[in-house]
């Protein structure tokens, strides 16, 4: 068994005297022979808000240098509000507290979380925007691996059409290796090998571009909807017709 040493010990609350810092509980953990430690993630030790990047990779050197590992951050959620701003408000904390931590970086990490919780009723929601943005080196691959745990997906993107008729995707790979027809084709594919029956759904949710210099509208909204159906439409075709 490895023991460790969480921070709410420290927090202020139970004893008469000032809360100590993070560092400071991290030194305390190293004195006395704790091999690592819990944050509790509400102020002052591990709230998001006073969390941003720089500041959590900060603590996990200082961690790693004094041989302590930072082992959970604790969430101090109430779902329990019959009032749903309450409610919002305490998914958004927990939001952050994967952020901060952070908890999942790739469909590997989804999975493994899957396995741990090991609950039939939680299941996978992969999509292939994301994996992309992840270095997924196989799409196919990938779309595999969620076999029997993939309830939901989603695609994403801006359209335009060619000359010839054909709907274009406008959003490349970070790396710009593949376009999206590339990826969508490959996560299509590996949907269509583990038998998902589901529905991907199309998400214009990212900064738009100006249009003629003003904000873009509805009507780009609406122009993106339409192509979008009609580009995965065309994409299921194709991957009929290559069969």
């Amino acid at each position: 068994m490895r023991i460790g040493l969480y921070s709410i010990s420290y927090l202020g609350v139970w004893y008469r005297g000032p809360a100590l810092s993070v560092e400071d509980v991290i030194e305390r953990a190293r004195r006395f022979g704790y091999e690592g430690v819990e944050i509790d993630g509400k102020r002052p030790h591990g709230n998001p808000v006073d969390m941003p990047p720089a500041r959590c990779a900060d603590l996990r050197r200082r961690a790693q240098d004094a041989g302590v590992e930072i082992y959970a951050v604790a969430a101090n959620n109430d779902f329990a509000s019959p009032i749903p701003e309450h409610r919002e408000s305490q998914l958004l904390y927990v939001r952050e507290l994967i952020r901060m931590t952070p908890v999942t970086n790739s469909p590997d990490d989804m999975l493994r979380m899957i396995a741990d919780v090991g609950s039939p009723h939680l299941k996978a929601c992969l999509d292939a925007p994301l994996a992309a943005k992840q270095g997924i080196a196989s799409m196919r691959e990938t779309a595999r691996s969620v076999r029997g745990l993939q309830v939901l997906s989603h695609f994403g993107g801006e359209y335009e059409r060619s000359p010839d008729g054909s709907v274009l995707g406008q959003v490349r790979h970070p790396d710009d290796s593949l376009t999206p027809e590339d990826y969508y084709a490959e996560f299509a594919e590996g949907m269509r090998d583990i038998g998902y029956a589901g529905f991907t759904g199309y998400e214009l949710c990212h900064p738009l571009p100006p249009i003629d210099g003003a904000p873009a509208g509805l009507d780009f909204a609406d122009r993106n909807a339409e192509l979008a159906a009609e580009y995965m439409r065309s994409l299921d075709c194709r991957l009929q017709i290559a069969d």
